[in-house]
C-alpha cells in the first residue's frame, strides 16, 4: 500500500483536524502510487447510471455533511456540514423530487464530519459526534421526522469526528467504527436505541483510521468497511463485520482513498462506492457483490469529489448523492442513480375473442416491479367503441366493427420501470359463447323483504337466462319466471342460495353461487302516548318487536336514556329522562342490538 507521506505529530487538535479534513490539496502533490483494480462488469445486476436532478429547492453548497434514509417517513434526511467560514446546523429532507428545509424545535449544534444512520428497529435517524472547528463531540441525537432529541446514554463512545456508522439489520443495532480524536481510532461500538456498548472481537479488526466508509450489505447480512486514512497512508482494504468479528477480504480493490461515500443499493443487492480523495479527487463508481469490487462505467456521473454524502432512497429505488468538495468549490448538486429495474410482466398473455356490437372487458395487470402501477396504450388503437383506463388497466366497451386490432399496453411502476405486451384483439361477427363480466354478489335482508340480484354478461345474442335456487350447477329448483340477467327475489323469510345459467347457440356458462342471508326484523314504533310529556313524566310507546323483559329494551329520547318501567311485546311504559332536551326529539328503541325506526316527540 502506497504511503502518502503524511505523519501525524503532536500538534494541536485543530491543526490535526485541518490536516485530516481539509488538507487533501497538500496531499495531492506528495508521493504514492495509484492502485487500480481491473474492473469487471457485474453480470448479476444492471449497470449503474447517474442522473443530475434539478430540484426547485436545494440545501446550500457544503461538504462533510451526513445523510440517512428515513424509512418510516420515506425520505432522506441531511444534517449539517461545512461551508466556509462556518459549520452548519440545518436539517433538510429529500422526497425524490425536491429538498425541503425543516424547522424543528430542537436540533444538534452546528457541526461537520459527524455520522448518521437510520435505526430501523426504533424508526429513528441516529446522529453521533462530529466537529465544529473548535471542539469534537460525543453526543447522540435522534430524528423522528419532526424534531431532533438528544439522548443521554449511560455509556457512550469518546468524542470523535470522521467516523462511520450504519444500521446492522441482522442484529437490530447501529454500528460505529473508528474516527479521529487526538489520534486515530479503531474501536467498534453498537447502539441499541438507549445505550452504546463497545464490541471487542476475538481477532484484530481494521487498523485505526478515519475518513473511511461503512454500509450494511443486506444481501449477505454483514457490515462492509472500505478504505480511509491512518495518518501515514490512505487505505484500500475491505473488511466485513458479522456482529462479533471483523474479517478482512482479499480482493482486487478500488484505488486508495478516504472521505468517499458508500451505501447499499437495495434494488441491485450490492454496496455502491463513489469518489473520495486519493492521488487526486476521484469520481469513480464501484459495486461490492460480497466477494469482489466491480467498477461501473456510467454514461453520466457526478464530478470527482470527496466528503460528499450518499444514501439509498428505498421508496424510489435509487441512490442519492449530494454535495462535497471538488478541489475548487463546495458542491450543491443532487445526483440519483437510475432505478435498477427488474422484469415487469404484463398479463394476461392474450385477449379473448370479441363480437361486434357486444360488450367486452379485459383487465390488464402487472407484476414483478414496485406497485402501484400506471398503464398506457403506447402503440396501436383498440377497436372502435372501446376505451382503456390508465389507472385500473381495464379495456372495455362495445366493439364497433369486426377485424383484428393490435395495440401495445405498457405498465410503469413507482420507480419508473416499465414492461409491455403487444395484444391482438379479434372482433368477429360470428358466435361468442356467453361469458360473465361481473359475478352476482351475496346480500343480507330483513325477513319479509325482497332483493335485486344482477349479473353482467357478454356473448352473442340472443342469449337466454334461467335463475335457480341452490348451488351453482344444481338445476333441480328453477325460479319461476326468472329468465333475465336480473333477479327480483320473492319476499324471503329464510336464507336462500341462487345462481344463474346463461346460454346461447354457442354454449352455456354458470354464475357463482350467492347467498341471500335473512335476518329477523328489529322493533317498530307506531305511536307514543303521554299526558304531560314533561321530563320525569310517564309515556307509553306502542309498536311491535319489543321484549317483554323491561331490561332488554333500551329507549332513547334524543341522546338520553329513558327508564323502562313495564314492557310487553307491543308496548313499553317509560319515564321521560329528567335531562331530556326540551322541544322535538327523536325517540327510538333498541332490542338485541337492533334499532327501531325513529319517531319525533315533543318534550315540554
Amino acid at each position: 500500500m502506497a504511503n502518502s507521506g503524511w505523519t501525524l505529530t503532536s500538534r494541536s487538535k485543530e491543526e490535526a483536524v485541518i490536516r485530516v479534513h481539509i488538507g487533501l490539496a497538500g496531499a495531492l502533490i506528495v508521493g504514492g502510487s495509484m492502485i487500480l483494480a481491473a474492473g469487471m462488469a457485474n453480470a448479476g445486476a444492471a449497470a449503474i447510471n447517474w442522473e443530475l436532478k434539478t430540484p426547485a429547492a436545494s440545501p446550500p453548497a457544503r461538504y462533510q455533511h451526513s445523510m440517512a434514509y428515513d424509512a418510516a417517513r420515506g425520505q432522506l434526511v441531511l444534517f449539517g456540514g461545512y461551508a466556509h467560514p462556518a459549520a452548519l446546523g440545518d436539517t433538510w429532507v429529500w422526497d425524490g423530487s425536491n429538498w425541503t428545509q425543516k424547522s424543528p424545535p430542537s436540533w444538534p449544534s452546528a457541526r461537520f464530519t459527524h455520522a448518521m444512520a437510520y435505526d430501523a428497529a426504533r424508526g429513528q435517524v441516529v446522529l453521533f459526534g462530529g466537529y465544529d472547528g473548535a471542539s469534537s463531540f460525543n453526543d447522540t441525537w435522534v430524528w423522528d421526522g419532526s424534531t431532533w432529541t438528544q439522548k443521554t446514554p449511560a455509556a457512550s463512545p469518546p468524542a470523535r469526528f470522521l467516523h462511520a456508522m450504519t444500521y446492522d439489520a441482522a442484529r437490530g443495532q447501529v454500528v460505529l467504527f473508528g474516527g479521529h480524536e487526538s489520534g486515530f481510532l479503531a474501536d467498534t461500538w453498537v447502539w441499541d436505541g438507549s445505550n452504546w456498548a463497545q464490541k471487542k472481537g476475538p481477532t484484530p479488526g481494521p487498523s485505526a483510521r478515519c475518513g473511511h466508509a461503512i454500509a450494511y450489505d443486506a444481501a449477505r447480512s454483514q457490515v462492509v468497511l472500505f478504505g480511509g486514512e491512518d495518518g501515514g497512508s490512505r487505505l484500500n482494504d475491505t473488511w466485513v463485520w458479522n456482529g462479533s468479528t471483523w474479517t478482512q477480504k482479499t480482493t482486487a480493490s478500488p484505488a486508495i482513498r478516504n472521505n468517499h461515500a458508500m451505501a447499499y443499493d437495495g434494488a441491485r443487492g450490492e454496496v455502491v462506492l463513489f469518489g473520495g480523495g486519493g492521488q487526486t479527487y476521484l469520481g469513480d463508481t464501484w459495486a461490492w457483490d460480497g466477494s469482489a469490487w466491480n467498477q461501473e462505467n456510467p454514461a453520466a456521473s457526478p464530478s470527482a469529489r470527496y466528503q460528499h454524502a450518499m444514501a439509498y432512497d428505498a421508496a424510489r429505488g435509487r441512490l442519492v448523492l449530494f454535495g462535497g468538495w471538488d478541489g475548487s468549490a463546495y458542491r450543491d448538486d443532487t445526483w440519483v442513480t437510475s432505478a435498477s429495474c427488474g422484469t415487469i410482466t404484463v398479463a394476461p398473455a392474450g385477449m379473448p375473442g370479441a363480437i361486434a356490437g357486444q360488450f367486452f372487458q379485459e383487465t390488464v395487470s402487472a407484476t414483478g416491479g414496485n406497485a402501484p402501477y400506471g398503464y398506457a396504450m403506447t402503440a396501436g388503437t383498440p377497436p372502435p367503441g372501446m376505451g382503456f383506463d390508465t389507472v385500473t388497466g381495464v379495456l372495455s366497451g362495445t366493439c364497433g366493427a369486426a377485424g383484428d386490432y393490435s395495440f401495445t399496453i405498457t405498465a410503469t411502476d413507482s420507480w419508473g420501470c416499465t414492461g409491455s405486451r403487444v395484444y391482438t384483439l379479434t372482433v368477429s361477427s360470428g358466435c361468442v359463447q356467453p361469458f360473465i363480466i361481473l359475478q352476482p354478489t351475496s346480500k343480507t335482508v330483513v325477513s319479509g323483504q325482497q332483493v335485486l340480484i344482477e349479473v353482467i354478461t357478454g356473448g352473442t345474442d340472443p342469449m337466454n337466462f334461467q335463475w335457480y335456487e341452490g348451488a351453482s350447477g344444481d338445476t333441480g329448483a328453477p325460479v319461476s319466471g326468472a329468465i333475465t340477467d336480473l333477479l327480483l327475489t320473492p319476499a324471503l323469510t329464510t336464507t336462500t342460495n341462487y345462481w344463474l345459467r346463461i346460454g346461447n347457440t354457442c354454449g352455456t356458462v354458470d354464475s357463482a353461487t350467492i347467498t341471500v342471508t335473512v335476518t329477523s326484523a328489529g322493533p317498530t314504533i307506531t305511536r307514543i302516548k303521554s299526558k304531560t310529556s314533561k321530563p320525569g313524566s310517564s309515556a307509553t310507546i306502542y309498536g311491535a318487536g319489543f321484549s317483554a323483559t323491561p331490561s332488554q329494551n333500551t329507549v332513547y329520547f334524543g341522546k338520553k336514556k329513558a327508564a323502562v318501567k313495564k314492557a310487553r311485546a307491543t308496548s313499553l311504559q317509560v319515564t321521560i329522562p329528567s335531562k331530556a332536551k326540551k322541544g322535538s326529539v327523536g325517540v327510538y328503541v333498541v332490542v338485541n342490538g337492533k334499532n327501531s325506526n325513529t319517531v319525533q316527540f315533543t318534550v315540554k
